[in-house]
């Protein structure tokens, strides 16, 4: 199921309850909202059954690094981001994890040697003030190079 827009916020949610009580339709309500009527009725069985306006948290896998963790990997390196290598050393030690666990937990989120993927913890490491892109280029090679290697 892909998701067409964005999430409904907690102030449309209110609008939405609000328009409802007052004896609006649902397309009345999805046409002063902008939203389509699923989206309206949906908002409304959710807030009829659980008299909240707040989303439910999704579920997800549960990430190998604590949120501890992590704060301690952010740390050491926006402390010592020119030494990354050892400071993924340190890390594993501290935090009693496999070495290539935390360095790959790094190369994801800093982009050192895989490239980057978005999320939640590469917008972390930005707002720290750490960049987070170091893209690499493959050696150019000319054909000539190849042809003389091969003989």
């Amino acid at each position: 199921m892909d998701l067409k827009g964005k999430e409904i916020t907690p102030e449309e949610r209110k609008i939405i309850i609000k328009l409802r009580n007052e004896g609006k339709t649902l397309r009345e309500i999805g046409k002063i909202v902008g939203r389509t009527h699923s989206s309206i009725q949906r908002v409304i069985n959710n807030y009829t059954s659980s008299k909240s306006i707040i989303s439910k948290p999704r579920s997800g896998r549960p990430s190998k690094l604590t949120a501890r963790e992590k704060r301690y990997v952010f740390k050491s390196v926006r402390l010592n981001p020119q030494h990354v290598r050892h400071t993924v050393e340190r890390v594993a030690a501290r935090i009693i994890l496999r070495y290539s666990r935390v360095c790959k937990f790094l190369d994801w989120v800093l982009g050192i040697l895989y490239h980057i993927r978005t999320s939640q913890l590469d917008i972390a490491f930005r707002r720290i003030g750490f960049v987070a892109t170091s893209y690499y280029r493959k050696p150019y090679r000319t054909r000539g190079f190849l042809y003389s290697s091969v003989r």
